[in-house]
C-alpha cells in the first residue's frame, strides 16, 4: 500500500472556540495550492483519503483531495489526532484490506512519530520535516510492521 501522509497546512495562530477549531490562513491555502500539480504529476491518486476531524485538517483534506480529483468527502477518522499513538495505526492499515493507496490528513507531532514509526531507516534518503504543508510518500506492506515502510519521497511547499 502507497501511504500518503499529510500534514495540513499553515493555521491561524488561534481561534475563539479552540484549537480544534483553527482554519487555514489565506497564507496557508496559498501554499497549499502549491502542492497540487506537483502531486499530480507525481500520479498521486489516493483511493481512500481519511482527516483528523480538527478543522485545519478537514480543510487541508478537502482542497488536496479535490485538487487530485477525488470527488468524495475525505472520512474523519479520530486515530490522527495530534495526540494520537503510532503504534495504533498499523490495526487500522489492517482493516482497510485491499486499498493500495490512502491519505492520512493529520498534524505534527503525530505526523512525525507515525513517519518515524512506519519508516525503514535504511530507505531514507533525505531529513523527514514537517512543513506546513508537506506530504510523504511511503509503501508499505501486511503485516504492516514497526519499520517496514519504504520511503518514497517528501514534498514541501517552495516558495515564500
Amino acid at each position: 500500500m502507497i501511504v500518503y501522509l499529510v500534514r495540513h497546512a499553515k493555521a491561524e495562530a488561534s481561534h475563539p472556540e479552540g484549537d480544534h477549531a483553527r482554519r487555514l490562513s489565506e497564507k496557508g491555502i496559498g501554499r497549499l495550492n502549491t502542492l497540487v500539480q506537483p502531486l499530480r504529476e507525481k500520479g498521486v491518486r489516493p483511493q481512500r483519503h481519511f482527516t483528523s476531524p480538527l478543522v485545519r485538517a478537514r480543510q487541508t483534506a478537502r482542497i488536496l483531495a479535490e485538487g487530485l480529483g477525488w470527488r468524495g468527502e475525505p472520512e474523519s477518522l479520530d486515530l490522527i489526532l495530534p495526540s494520537s499513538q503510532a503504534s495504533d495505526f498499523p490495526p487500522f492499515l489492517r482493516e482497510l484490506g485491499d486499498v493500495s493507496s490512502a491519505a492520512f490528513y493529520t498534524h505534527n507531532p503525530f505526523v512525525q512519530e507515525l513517519a518515524d514509526y512506519l519508516l525503514d531507516p535504511a530507505t531514507v534518503t533525505e531529513d523527514i520535516v514537517f512543513h506546513t504543508p508537506s506530504v510523504l510518500a511511503l509503501e508499505i506492506s501486511p503485516p504492516y510492521r514497526p519499520g517496514s515502510g519504504k520511503f518514497l519521497w517528501i514534498l514541501h511547499h517552495r516558495g515564500d
